[in-house]
């Protein structure tokens, strides 16, 4: 594939610098790729055409820095069973000699379940070793257990979770749900810590109980009560850091209206008074318009906010709060106000904004309680929607005070970033002028910034900003940066997932080192300084947060609780944050437990639109802190108390700011983002899905409209933030009460979320099966098992085509010529079946799969469709053409005439059923 900087050039430098290159075997299995500036990759297949081994990976070892092969290992039903990392030679010659191998191999491709352990290295499983890679030469970094509770460390006895009798256990077996999940914590390729989960499920087989033990030998446990429609009533999280500690108890209470909408949330940790987390109305329309927050009146009639939220005709935020008035009669003094303009104008500002009729935002407007002053940003972009200028105002006058220009090249990186911002007053002072030179070989390599400028503001130059005769940045055979002249940063080690695992400033005195679980969950950063304050380490245990053992907060639906120690005592304390449309933290504020009257702002945010926070306006940070035996709101005080007080760093995208040293990156779930210069230090793992992109571009260089905090790929922020609050290594529920506010039943990670939905997917197998509901619980859609699953193409053709296929085909049409095209190797992208839109969709209540593979969906009905039987049935059973893996299906039940309808209201595409409800897109996997 050659992406736009290439020129349409086919030389060998460009093709190794720019493009992405594939090679395919004679099977037209994809055995060799090579992405733009990294190093070629290579795949591996067993017999049954599924990955078993990718490389070269990074180790995930502190003590080993030979890179190797990571494998995957399957059960006979094509499940994932277990998965390490082998140290060795990664070539594409190796590559020929291992594929060769296993084309020969026609017996013990799959793995069983034992009756006892295995042990390699140092680490028990109850599965067989037969599949390559045998014997021990080789490191377990996950293991998955499904169908029973027989596995190291699984639950011996099933008590009642909060009144619900636990159906599946050691006798009523679990056939077909995963149960267990072991997680190495790798630091010595000698040491076996890891985190273990386990499920417990109702007779419905729901979720009720998810335990995590972690490394440290503590837990976290999150029961869950159902009502028969499956809603969360409550729910109840026992959490401890080590298994000595004294265990945190928090509990959260739902309750809903007739129509399953979210009315309350409340929250209460040990057996302190109950808190009012929100209480939401809405409108006919089902949108929500207006959330109450903070307070123990759960009656609602005293909160400490009353957050307002205004919508165009198509459903788009527009305007948290009026930023006309933060006072309204009857309601409390609005702390913060956000407006957006889409296809409007306001402002006045000479240049090239105009009003935008593609969903693009033109202006957006801001206030907040600490100074009353309206600021806003005019947003102008170029023919392909990136953004190209931000021009600042304040008070409807244009003091370009924080403007921020960008400049770009064809596949968009960044060439030219200018940014004002040395005051807030009524002329603008330019703190950046940075040119960006990248490496001429590859292209999209950054090598080095000078800033013009000469200020120590924003970005930071080591240069004199005229001549810099040395590379700024380095980076290794996998496009990852390590190291950075201007930060004084020597030396970044990475793991397996190209997570950084050691960052050294100038000598080895100097240092962060992160310690991750196997699938890329951070749990530890170690902070080695000469600085006493950078000295330390901080946990990160789902959700709870501690530094040097002590806790410091864990998140809310709506903010945290922050955990203070005064007088011996833990006291906990509720942070409310404002966010904007795309999950950014703008202000947060509390009660001053020293004046229970007094609510006060503890930080103000407001940001670049590449995420560089504003300064000489913004409030001065405050902190919950004991002085004098009393808790209260302060300034952070000259002398460190004795129990730390880890400031809450989570602002840009709602990630954590990193600071320390100079660091100043922001950590997305798979990234670091510098946000002065608007670009990740690393790959994007899903490069491949934007090929006219920079791999290291953030939010598709439209920061205004997408967030990346994952660091995959820029998405809306309604799904991006259920990504971001779903547990690593659990299942996890997410209702959709239907105005885009979703809740979920860990209450460690509850989140609820308003705001433009955008588009967004998850996108390959990178956390555990989800499960989400759509609508309400009752007549809604509910999508099971491998949500994240995407890239069983990995073997074809990458080309888009029609296949043929015309508007006027039915679903059993569209099916043989998908297939058809699939045969050919041809791969279908179902965004071309857009025109399907305006077919009725089916609004499935329940799919289940059978032992033989067998999906069924029951009760299937077609937009009010008569004649359907109850028993009606549409049953898919697992088939293959070529290469592919594919179902066919029969609809049962139902006359010719009524079945031909169905058939024409969906169409099946990537293994999965695709229709669509009231203008939405959706799909249901089939495949197990």
């Amino acid at each position: 594939m050659l992406p736009p900087l290439s020129d349409g050039s086919t030389s060998q430098a460009d093709l190794d610098g720019l493009c992405y290159q594939y090679r395919y075997d004679e099977q037209k299995r994809l055995v060799e790729k090579k992405l733009p500036g990294r190093q070629w990759e290579f795949i591996i297949y067993d017999n049954l055409d599924r990955v078993i081994a990718t490389g070269p990976a990074l180790s995930p070892f502190n003590d080993i820095t030979a890179s190797g092969w990571l494998f995957t290992k399957y059960d006979v039903f094509g499940r994932v069973a277990y998965t390490g990392w082998m140290q060795a030679s990664v070539t594409s010659a190796e590559r020929n000699t291992l594929q060769a191998a296993r084309n020969a191999q026609t017996s013990n491709l799959s793995e069983a379940k034992t009756a006892s352990d295995n042990t390699v290295n140092g680490v028990a499983f109850r599965y067989t070793n037969q599949a390559w890679p045998t014997g021990s030469g080789w490191h377990v970094l996950t293991v998955n257990y499904y169908d029973d509770y027989s596995f190291p460390g699984a639950p011996a006895a099933f008590p009642d979770v909060e009144g619900q009798p636990v159906y599946y256990n050691l006798t009523v077996l679990p056939k077909g749900l995963p149960t267990g999940f072991w997680t190495r914590v790798p630091e010595a390729s000698t040491a076996v810590a890891g985190e273990l989960s386990y499920n417990l499920y109702d007779h419905k087989a729901r979720p009720v109980r998810v335990r995590t033990l972690n490394h440290m030998g503590g837990y976290t446990q999150a029961d869950t009560k159902l009502d028969f429609f499956g809603k969360v009533l409550y729910t109840v999280t026992e959490h401890k850091r080590t298994n000595a500690d004294a265990a945190l108890t928090v509990r959260e209470d739902f309750a809903y209206s007739s129509q399953d909408r979210l009315l309350s949330r409340t929250h209460k940790v040990n057996n302190n008074p109950t808190e009012l987390l929100s209480m939401n109305a809405y409108d006919e329309l089902g949108q929500l318009i207006s959330k109450k927050t903070g307070g123990q009146d759960l009656s609602g009639n005293s909160p400490f906010q009353k957050v307002d939220y205004a919508y165009t005709v198509r459903g788009w935020l527009k305007g948290i709060n009026d930023t006309g008035t933060l006072s309204k009669p009857g309601d409390p003094l609005d702390l913060f106000a956000f407006r957006i303009n889409y296809d409007r104008v306001e402002n006045t500002t000479g240049y090239e904004v105009k009003p935008l009729y593609n969903g693009n935002i033109a202006e957006t407007f801001w206030k907040a309680a600490s100074d009353n002053y309206l600021r806003s940003y005019d947003h102008a972009y170029d023919a392909m929607n990136r953004l190209t200028r931000s021009f600042y105002q304040k008070e409807g006058a244009a003091t370009h005070s924080y403007n921020e220009d960008v400049q770009y090249d064809r596949n968009g990186n960044i060439k030219g970033l200018q940014r004002n911002g040395a005051s807030d007053g009524a002329i603008g002072q330019g703190i950046d002028i940075l040119t960006y030179t990248y490496d001429p070989q590859k292209p999209n390599m950054l090598r080095k910034v000078m800033d013009a400028s000469l200020s120590p503001q924003g970005f930071y130059d080591d240069s004199d900003g005229i001549t810099d005769p040395v590379d700024d940045y380095a980076y290794d055979d996998f496009g990852n940066m390590t190291a950075d002249q201007n930060k004084n940063i020597t030396e970044i080690l990475y793991n397996q997932l190209n997570l950084p695992t050691k960052i050294t400033f100038g000598s080895l005195k100097r240092k962060i080192d992160y310690l991750y679980t196997a699938n890329g969950k951070k749990v530890r950063k170690n902070l080695n300084s000469r600085d006493l304050m950078e000295i330390g380490s901080i946990d990160y245990l789902d959700g709870f947060q501690y530094r040097d053992g002590w806790l410091q907060f864990f998140p809310t639906s709506e903010g945290y609780v922050r955990a203070t120690v005064v007088n011996g005592t833990t006291a906990y304390s509720y942070v409310y944050n404002y966010t904007d449309h795309l999950g950014n933290i703008r202000l947060s504020y509390a009660q001053d437990p020293a004046s229970p009257t007094e609510l006060k702002i503890l930080e103000e945010n407001h940001y670049y639109p590449y995420g560089l926070k504003h300064t000489n306006y913004n409030s001065d940070l405050l902190v919950h802190r004991e002085y004098r035996g009393v808790l209260g709101i302060k300034e952070p005080g000259p002398i460190e108390p004795l129990v730390p007080v880890l400031p809450y760093n989570y602002k840009y995208n709602g990630k954590e700011l990193q600071d320390e040293m100079g660091l100043n990156m922001t950590a997305m779930d798979f990234r670091q983002y510098d946000n002065a210069l608007g670009r990740f230090n690393s790959l994007d793992a899903l490069a491949e899905m934007q090929y006219s992109y920079t791999p290291y571009h953030f939010s598709g260089n439209n920061p205004i409209f997408f967030s990346d905090p994952m660091g995959l790929i820029q998405g809306g922020p309604m799904i991006n933030a259920m990504w971001n609050n779903t547990p690593a290594g659990t299942n996890s529920f997410w209702q959709n009460d239907g105005s885009g506010l979703f809740y979920s039943e860990s209450s460690s990670s509850n989140t609820g979320f308003v705001g433009i939905d955008g588009f967004g997917t998850f996108y390959d197998n990178l956390m555990p099966p989800v499960t989400l509901t759509y609508g309400t619980s009752g007549a809604g859609l509910i999508i099971q098992n491998h949500i994240y699953k995407y890239g069983d193409q990995e073997g074809k053709k990458v080309t888009k085509k029609s296949a043929g296929i015309t508007k006027n085909d039915n679903a059993e049409i569209i099916i043989g010529k998908l297939l058809k095209a699939m045969k050919n190797g041809d791969y279908i992208d179902g965004g071309d079946l857009d025109f399907l839109n305006s077919k009725i969709g089916l609004l499935i209540n329940e799919a289940t799969m059978n032992s033989h593979g067998e999906l069924t969906i029951d009760r299937t009905l077609a937009g009010g469709i008569a004649g359907i039987k109850k028993n009606a049935k549409l049953v898919l059973t697992p088939g293959s053409i070529g290469n592919m893996k594919g179902y066919n299906f029969e609809l049962t039940g139902v006359s010719e005439s009524i079945k031909n309808k169905i058939y024409t209201s969906g169409f099946i595409n990537d293994n999965k059923l695709y229709f669509y409800e009231k203008g939405k897109l959706f799909s249901v996997s089939i495949e197990k």
